[in-house]
């Protein structure tokens, strides 16, 4: 059955999210450069080696160090990082292939994370006011019960655009939560292996149709699976 939209998730399949964390560590580096006995560079090289050890309490590890640890102090480090604008952008060969695929299919995005962080990026990233993209769902917004692997972004795409789950076809990275939700219903599903979770093995019925190295090559995929 012919594929007549294309869904993306965001991070890590349209852009690096690595790009976004070390751009609000940054952001956070200099707020507490103010506050710490210690420059913005440091902390940032600071911060950066807590994100190596692991991706959850990253600012607490650091604050920790100085002798600065508070639930307030964490509080507003968060609230800075999930708030600043970011300095991401889309690379030229996402932008010119967004631009090509709209000539021949619907377009949408289905993303989690925080509402008003995930909003941040697509607008950020020039990708919520495109016209190539007919809508973008973050699905925190709709409630954390519709985060994949909740189908439920995907059923609204279909009733919006009249179509079968077969018509749609989902590209994404996270073998965790992205395909699981949907194969069964019968939505299409292509894997990039990249980002955090590119080196990921899973079940097969947790795992995409097809995986591929990157967005063009899944991209090159899409005649074939008419």
């Amino acid at each position: 059955m012919k594929v007549k939209v294309i869904v993306f998730d965001l991070d890590d399949t349209l852009f690096d999210e690595l790009d976004y964390v070390r751009s609000g560590l940054l952001h956070v580096s200099e707020y507490l450069a103010t506050i710490l006995d210690a420059t913005a560079e440091q902390l940032y090289q600071e911060l950066l080696k807590s994100l190596a050890i692991a991706r959850s309490h990253v600012f607490d590890r650091v604050l920790k160090i100085h002798n600065s640890w508070t639930e307030k102090l964490i509080s507003e480090c968060v609230a800075r990082y999930r708030t600043h604008t970011p300095n991401i952008e889309l690379s030229h060969v996402t932008k010119r292939l967004i631009s090509s695929l709209a000539q021949e299919y619907s377009l949408y995005i289905v993303t989690d994370g925080h509402a008003d962080v995930q909003r941040m990026k697509l607008q950020t990233l020039g990708l919520s006011n495109n016209a190539a993209i007919t809508d973008c769902y973050a699905t925190y917004a709709l409630g954390e019960d519709y985060a994949k692997p909740s189908p439920k972004c995907f059923e609204l795409i279909c009733e919006r655009e009249q179509c079968n789950p077969l018509n749609v076809v989902y590209i994404a990275d996270n073998p965790d939560k992205d395909f699981i939700g949907i194969k069964p219903l019968g939505f299409r599903t292509i894997r990039v292996m990249q980002g955090q979770h590119s080196d990921k093995q899973v079940e097969l019925d947790a795992d995409a149709e097809v995986s591929v190295r990157d967005l063009v090559s899944a991209c090159e995929l899409l005649e074939p699976l008419q």
